[in-house]
């Protein structure tokens, strides 16, 4: 059996110095992205589609609901979520990614990565950033 690696979790972002007035849902909306990426790239698991059918099909369909699946999955990204193919790129690009979506908030002025709130317009620009950094990934 192989040992669960977590790449992200809500609570790490809530707990602590999670800034005043911002909705919970924000703590978690780049996980959520990353999670509705990865179904749509065919990175996600298979376990996952079982368990979680309904949130699957409606982000499959391209509908804004990853939030909802994060939700459903406890607020953790983790490698059970994920094949084989989602858990190399994850294992090696995960804090690429985060770290790209933070430089992308503040080049667009928002306080943190919580202020950008989840909407199909960050999810789609999520997506682009990691569409490019699949692109490395897969180049090397």
């Amino acid at each position: 059996m192989i040992a669960t690696t977590k790449y992200d979790d809500v609570s790490w972002h809530t707990e602590g110095d999670y800034p005043a007035g911002v909705p919970p849902e924000c703590a978690g909306s780049h996980i959520a992205y990353f999670l509705a990426w990865a179904i749509r790239a065919g990175l996600a698991s298979s376990t996952l589609r079982a368990d979680f059918s309904a949130e699957w099909d409606a982000v499959a369909s391209g509908d804004f609901a990853a939030l909802a699946l994060l939700a459903a999955i406890d607020g953790k990204l983790t490698s059970d979520e994920l094949n084989e193919g989602g858990r190399r790129f994850a294992a090696s690009s995960y804090d690429e990614y985060a770290a790209t979506w933070e430089r992308w908030c503040h080049e667009r002025g928002f306080d943190s990565i919580y202020h950008a709130t989840p909407t199909a317009e960050h999810e789609t620009a999520a997506a682009a950033i990691l569409d490019d950094a699949f692109a490395r990934f897969a180049g090397h």
